[in-house]
């Protein structure tokens, strides 16, 4: 059984009794019967939202973070997105990863301690899934241990404003954790 490809739109099963069977039709019935076992929904919706996480807060740099969730079973990776302004970098972790990711932030226009504003912040995400990443400090999305079974997992995040003399700073309001799934061809485990 493999995992079920991102977007699929299970149709009406169609009775072939008395047709030859093809190849096709064993394709059909494996997608169908894995996109029902991993969870999701009647009408094509997931059983789970996507958002494992969609916290508001206000921090600023030096201050680190430290959020418990419960990661769904398929999981392989996990996005971290972090609606900010200004100026620095945000280190994430996951109690599961050997690494960490790091990821710079420069919003354009803000940054200046006192005029930060959550009207002129956006949303910067950690970037895609790197398959051994082998050292600290990358940009890539956080390795989850691949189970049929949904775990707890801890995610960490330190805030660090940029250094740059000038009184420069970073300031996050939001944060989402986002599972990522791979791809239909991956086998589940």
């Amino acid at each position: 059984m493999q995992y079920p490809p991102m977007g699929y739109e299970p149709q009406t099963m169609t009775v072939r009794n008395g047709q030859t069977a093809a190849s096709l039709h064993a394709i059909e019935i494996d997608a169908y019967t894995t996109w029902l076992a991993c969870g999701w929904g009647l009408g094509g919706c997931q059983a789970y939202g996507p958002a494992l996480i969609g916290a508001p807060f206000v921090g600023t740099s030096g201050v680190e973070f430290e959020i418990s969730v419960n990661v769904p079973e398929w999981t392989q990776h996990v996005h971290m997105g972090f609606l900010c302004s200004g100026l620095g970098t945000i280190t994430c972790e996951a109690s599961s990863d050997t690494y960490n990711a790091v990821l710079d932030i420069a919003i354009a226009g803000t940054g200046t301690s006192g005029t930060h504003s959550i009207d002129n912040a956006q949303m910067v995400w950690l970037a895609e899934p790197i398959g051994s990443p082998g050292v600290n400090g990358l940009n890539r999305a956080l390795d989850i241990t691949y189970q049929d079974s949904s775990n707890r997992r801890t995610f960490k995040f330190t805030i660090t404003d940029a250094d740059t003399g000038a009184g420069i700073t970073l300031e996050v309001y939001s944060v989402v954790i986002l599972p990522r799934w791979p791809d239909e061809s991956a086998a589940l485990p």
